[in-house]
């Protein structure tokens, strides 16, 4: 779980207010912690991002939605302005502008000492720049610990995830 500090793009948790209100949301957002989580697992930029040049891998997961607290990121093209005031510090945290857009990102919040159980991990998989002897040993290690997780690299013909033989 990462905090805003932590996030790639600097504009985020960025807002407007009143100097009174600013010590005191800067203080929830530090003590604020969320995983990031996206619908696309297909779009390229993605991969380069956060998976290591297509090195790396994603893991799809099922989750129950009414076990967490998961809200759906907002995307303008200006910066929030809470001069009045937040209900949520959370509202500032679901904010980006929109060259972000593609993401279609949700966030999964969670307080500093919470743990995020039953999460059900449907599938994990690896990028088109994933070494073959990782492929390999990777894929038999998750299969070893749940032989119900599906292991797939992703096709460079048509950016397709396909099965581990």
């Amino acid at each position: 779980m990462g905090h805003f500090e932590e996030m790639n793009d600097p504009m985020e948790g960025i807002y407007y207010t009143n100097y009174l209100l600013h010590t005191e949301l800067t203080n929830e957002k530090q003590a604020c912690r969320f995983c990031s989580l996206s619908k696309n697992y297909r779009h390229n930029l993605m991969w380069s991002h956060y998976a290591n040049n297509h090195r790396g891998y994603c893991v799809k997961l099922s989750i129950n939605e009414e076990d967490y607290d998961i809200k759906k990121m907002f995307y303008s093209s200006h910066v929030p302005n809470y001069i009045q005031g937040v209900t949520d510090v959370k509202d500032i945290l679901v904010h980006k502008f929109n060259d972000w857009r593609y993401e279609r990102e949700y966030r999964l919040f969670q307080n500093e000492s919470e743990y995020i159980y039953n999460l059900n991990i449907r599938e994990i998989i690896f990028g088109v720049n994933v070494s073959e002897r990782d492929y390999v040993l990777y894929g038999e290690l998750i299969q070893s610990i749940d032989n119900n997780i599906l292991v797939t690299k992703m096709s460079k013909e048509n950016f397709l995830p396909i099965p581990k033989n």
